[in-house]
Formats: C-alpha cells, structure tokens, sequence
C-alpha cells in the first residue's frame, strides 16, 4: 500500500481507500483485505515521520487480520530528486522490503484458515 503521509498522519485518501473496501461481499462480513500481506511504501518531507503508517498498520492487523511486512519504505525529499532519481540507499530498502513481501506472501499462501469478523 502506498500513500502520502501528512503532518505525521497517513494521508486520508489511503483511509478513504480503505472504508470503501472494508466491508464488502457475504453480508458486509468479508473484505478484500482479509487475510492479506500488507507492505506499506510512505512518502513523506520530513525523515523522521517514518512511523505515521503505524495506526493504519495496527488497523489493519486487527480490523481485517492483515500480515503487516515488518519492512516497510519511507521516502523523504532527501531520497528522491530530478537529476537522480531515487537514491542509492532508496533502492536498496525497496528491494529488500519487496523481497519480503514475496517472501512472507509464499510462505502463506497455503494458510489452512479463512478470517472473518470476529468482534
């Protein structure tokens, strides 16, 4: 999941996203995020916001039992630019957080159960 972060908060067009796809099919208790691995890419000016995707992280985990990658990228200003394009550093962290998500999406892609809503 990609999305903007804003004044150290998820930008709300990645929330918006996610209540419209939240409660969907089999009497509003499935959602195409069930059961998911989810590997978030945030994008934001300051470096040191890198922990504003946490609430919807946690959200995810527990509303719609998501496996959250524990790699995740967050790009400033300082990783990005029009000469260069990403930075040496940037493309390392995207090809390791991506690598896990292949990874951690193999390893479950057999799992034996099917979450619900359990509240």
């Amino acid at each position: 999941m990609a999305m903007p972060i804003y004044n150290w908060g998820a930008g709300s067009s990645a929330k918006n996203f996610i209540e419209l796809t939240g409660a969907t099919g089999e009497k509003g208790r499935r959602a195409a995020w069930f059961d998911k691995v989810i590997t978030f890419l945030c994008a934001g000016g300051l470096p040191h916001s890198y922990m504003a995707y946490s609430q919807i992280a946690a959200s995810m985990m527990l509303d719609f039992k998501c496996v959250v990658n524990p790699y995740m990228v967050y790009a400033s200003d300082r990783d990005l630019s029009l000469e260069h394009g990403f930075s040496d550093s940037l493309r390392s962290r995207l090809a390791k957080t991506v690598a896990v998500h292949a990874e951690l999406r193999d390893l479950l892609a057999h799992r034996t159960y099917r979450s619900d809503w359990e509240i």
